[in-house]
């Protein structure tokens, strides 16, 4: 009697096919065999270690790197020190780009004011009043030139979080009471692994 009570509850446990799920894994019993195999989650638990969801690269530092101005001003300047700023609830986005040595005191800048959401895109003088601006500091001679009406300038962001901006910027020309320039080679980097 008591074999039949055994050989029956045995029987009866082996039949049973159950499938169940934890924290990424699944558990199937089949015929007395479990198995257990990893289901693929993004930014979640697999197979017991955690995944943070997709992580991007930055791209290379393109530091220190030369911009040939040509026009009415010849020169050729090393930047290497950049400055971007996208205050928390703000709709305007600056990129700076220096020389840390001061080999000359002017300052490039691309910025988007009141346009700019914090989202990657292009961005242009025409549809999101896209500027480009290059001026001396103090110790320089105050010249000034920038963007303006009949200019082509692209703002491209290719990436940006809380902590960083990377991306892109070109213009036809710069004008000023100095004169009209032009820079090359472009486009010009947007590398900000730091963005204030």
């Amino acid at each position: 009697m008591e074999r039949w009570i055994l050989l029956s509850l045995l029987l009866a446990c082996g039949d049973k096919d159950d499938t169940t799920e934890d924290e990424g894994w699944t558990a199937e019993t089949t015929g007395g065999t479990t198995t257990e195999t990893a289901t693929e989650t993004t930014g979640g638990t697999t197979g017991g270690t955690t995944d943070t969801g997709t992580t991007s690269t930055a791209p290379s530092d393109p530091t220190p790197f030369e911009l040939t101005i040509a026009g009415d001003m010849s020169e050729t300047f090393t930047f290497d020190q950049y400055d971007c700023t996208y205050p928390m609830g703000s709709t305007n986005l600056r990129v700076f780009w220096r020389d840390s040595a001061q080999s000359h005191y002017f300052v490039l800048v691309a910025e988007l004011l009141g346009t700019f959401e914090g989202q990657p895109g292009t961005f242009t003088e025409t549809e999101h009043g896209a500027r480009v601006k290059m001026q001396e500091e103090a110790g320089g001679e105050n010249r000034y030139f920038a963007s303006g009406e009949g200019d082509t300038v692209e703002i491209v962001v290719d990436t940006i979080d809380e902590t960083s901006v990377y991306g892109s910027f070109s213009v036809s020309a710069m004008g000023g009471e100095d004169g009209t320039i032009t820079l090359s080679p472009q486009p010009i980097p947007i590398w900000c692994p730091q963005l204030n």
